[in-house]
């Protein structure tokens, strides 16, 4: 896993370089171990006053060869802006998991039934419609 952190208005400090490294490392058992993931921080401060709301940005992008996950937050500590993206990122991958196994359940359901019955156990119906006979 290859991970780039990118500044914007402010210096990347060690600790703070550990903490990121340590939330989107997490991300890594959601794909096989042959899996190449690059995973792109970019870090910028976009306020140069503190009492103007928000004003720490984090945009990650993870993309895993075959795809690619985005997730922003705009939030008053650095820290917190980088929970939020590391839960919205596993919001997203738990989704795309999910619509996999429904992919590959969907297949094999199709397989077992085509499998199941042969093509001479099914005849037309007076109304065109395909049934299968009973007792073949």
């Amino acid at each position: 896993m290859k991970i780039k952190i990118t500044t914007k208005n402010l210096t990347l400090t060690p600790p703070l370089q550990e903490y990121i490294n340590e939330k989107m490392g997490a991300l890594d058992r959601f794909f096989g171990e042959n899996t190449e993931l690059t995973i792109m921080v970019e870090i910028s401060k976009i306020t140069k006053h503190h009492k103007k709301g928000d004003f720490f940005e984090t945009i990650v992008g993870l993309d895993s060869g075959s795809n690619t996950f985005r997730a922003e937050s705009r939030t008053f500590d650095i820290r917190v802006a980088i929970d939020e993206v590391r839960v919205e990122l596993e919001r997203q991958l738990i989704s795309r998991r999910g619509k996999w196994a429904a992919q590959y359940l969907r297949g094999a359901r199709l397989f077992k039934r085509f499998a199941k019955f042969s093509p001479l156990a099914w005849f037309r119906s007076k109304k065109g419609h395909r049934v299968r006979e009973e007792g073949i």
